[in-house]
């Protein structure tokens, strides 16, 4: 599997942000709290409902709902985008 396209909407540190992944081996760097952490943290719970124990952790402070999107290619070479939507105190949506 190769991640493509990492998208971000009201999770944790960050409102709106699209990470797009490069060919090969990516280093994430950044200063203390600035959201490395989160984008392992989203792809782990988008792909694996992993890392996290309530969406109200990964929602972004005062915002009501929150989205991870991941574009992927799996071993098909066929392109996935997986979409999870995360309500304060409600279960979490998946869409494929």
């Amino acid at each position: 599997m190769k991640l493509i396209e990492l998208e971000l909407t009201n999770i944790k540190s960050y409102e709106h942000e699209v990470i797009r992944f490069s060919e090969g081996i990516n280093c994430i760097l950044g200063l203390n709290r600035s959201g490395k952490s989160t984008i392992i943290e989203s792809v782990g719970n988008v792909l694996f409902n992993s890392g996290v124990k309530t969406n109200n952790s990964l929602i972004r402070y005062s915002k009501p709902r929150g989205e991870i999107s991941l574009v992927f290619e799996g071993n098909d070479e066929r392109l996935y985008k997986v979409i999870k939507t995360l309500k304060r105190d409600q279960a979490c949506t998946v869409k494929l």
